[in-house]
C-alpha cells in the first residue's frame, strides 16, 4: 500500500509541471500577440505620417502675379511646379479670405483663380493655402 501512494505522489507532480508548462506558454504568446499587434500599429501610423509628409514635401506652386481689375475682380495666378497635383483650398487678400475653395492644379500647369474684392491702392499679401498644408504668400502693389 505504501509504495502505491509513492508512485501516485509523482504522477501530480508531473501533471503539475505540465499545467505550469501549458500556462507559462499562453502567457507567452498573449504577450507575443500583444506585442506584435502594437509594432505593427506603430508602423502602420508612421507610414501614414510618412505618406503625408512626403506629398507635402512634393507639392510646390507660385504665385507669380495677381491682377486688380477695376470693376472689383481680383485674378490670381497660382502655376504648380512640384511633381503631384495640389489643391487650392483657401486664398487670402490681406485679411480678407475666400475659404471653402478647391481648386486643383496638375503638375506643370497653371489656373486663374477669380475674386469678387472691393480693393483700393496699395500692397496686397496674398496668401494660397493649399490641402496639402502648405501656405504660399506672396506681395502684390496695386
Amino acid at each position: 500500500m505504501g509504495r502505491l501512494m509513492k508512485s501516485r505522489t509523482g504522477v501530480s507532480t508531473i501533471i503539475a509541471t505540465l499545467m505550469l508548462i501549458v500556462a507559462v506558454s499562453v502567457a507567452g504568446l498573449f504577450i507575443l500577440n500583444q506585442g506584435t499587434t502594437s509594432i505593427w500599429e506603430s508602423y502602420n501610423l508612421f507610414q501614414g505620417m510618412n505618406t503625408a509628409s512626403k506629398q507635402q514635401i512634393q507639392e510646390r506652386c507660385i504665385v507669380p502675379d495677381v491682377w486688380f481689375d477695376d470693376s472689383n475682380q481680383v485674378r490670381v495666378y497660382v502655376y504648380n511646379c512640384g511633381k503631384v497635383p495640389v489643391t487650392i483650398i483657401s486664398v487670402s487678400f490681406n485679411q480678407t479670405d475666400f475659404e471653402d475653395l478647391e481648386y486643383r492644379v496638375d503638375p506643370g500647369s497653371q489656373v486663374w483663380l477669380n475674386f469678387t474684392l472691393s480693393w483700393s491702392s496699395g500692397i496686397y499679401e496674398v496668401k494660397a493655402l493649399t490641402a496639402g498644408g502648405n501656405l504660399y504668400v506672396g506681395y502684390f502693389k496695386t
